[in-house]
């Protein structure tokens, strides 16, 4: 990996500099090749620093985010690698960008985001470490009820890479009777802290997609019949109970076509079962 970045580091090389932008870049340069040479965290930061400030160069602030995540030091971490994902010139790049983004995300304590990121970071190149570590955080996310506050964080975010996410959610407590569309007590409370974020300030008026998702078990029209019946028990009760307004909400059954996981374990399983709220 180092490799490539010392060659994606001599990209700017292509272009015509004025003679003290080049200069800059190849101080930059030297630096840079210091650093990853540097065995002292604190040395190998200040090189690092020291490299961007030169010449802005995608490699100089990836390996800068790296070494701010091994000394702890996540914001600046965060900021380091936000740097890394807006210079990003090919999808490997920005895969490895995303990736120690939504590490850093999840170490604090912003799980949403990081899946978000970490879940690009895939599509982007698909990394099997990253799949890993999402399944890790979305399990972590599926084990507790999301609050209206996070849900309203959730349904505004649209990632950090030049190419925004549509907003989502995946609320895996939404739950129902086995075999049914009518909602559980914990899923009528889930529900519940939906309809409370749909109707507050920042999503007031906010056009949304109710999307019901099975796992991969069983019969394609029976999961396709289930998934629609499902999403149009969630729609039907906010608009009962919080008098949402109708043409805001649309309601959609995917059946087993959205797979999140491929596997056949029952964690794969309850990762797939799933209502996702989109905005649109």
């Amino acid at each position: 990996m180092k490799k490539m970045l010392l060659a994606a580091c001599s990209l700017f090389l292509v272009f015509s500099l004025p003679l003290s932008a080049e200069a800059d870049c190849a101080r930059s340069r030297s630096l840079y090749e210091q650093a990853l040479a540097e065995q002292d965290l604190t040395r190998r930061i200040e090189l690092l620093k020291a490299s961007t400030i030169a010449c802005r160069d995608f490699a100089a602030y990836y390996e800068l985010g790296r070494a701010y995540a091994q000394a702890g030091r996540n914001e600046e971490a965060r900021q380091a690698f936000l740097d890394a994902v807006n210079l990003a010139s090919n999808n490997q790049a920005l895969a490895w960008a995303l990736a120690g983004l939504g590490q850093v995300l999840a170490e604090l304590g912003q799980d949403h985001e990081a899946s978000v990121c970490l879940r690009q970071s895939f599509q982007k190149h698909p990394y099997p470490k990253v799949l890993d570590k999402l399944k890790e955080i979305e399990t972590r996310l599926a084990g507790r009820p999301l609050t209206a506050a996070q849900i309203t964080r959730a349904l505004s975010f649209r990632g950090f890479s030049a190419d925004p996410v549509q907003p989502s959610v995946n609320l895996r407590h939404i739950l129902f009777e086995y075999d049914s569309a009518l909602l559980t007590d914990q899923g009528q409370a889930q529900v519940g802290e939906l309809g409370q974020a749909l109707s507050g300030p920042s999503l007031n008026n906010t056009g949304i997609i109710i999307i019901g998702h099975t796992d991969k078990r069983g019969a394609d029209e029976y999961n396709q019949v289930l998934s629609e019946r499902r999403a149009a028990a969630v729609r039907d009760y906010l608009i009962g109970r919080f008098r949402l307004q109708p043409g805001l909400i649309a309601a959609e059954g995917r059946g087993k076509k959205e797979l999140l996981y491929p596997g056949d374990d029952e964690q794969d399983h309850a990762l797939n079962r799933r209502v996702e709220v989109k905005v649109r």
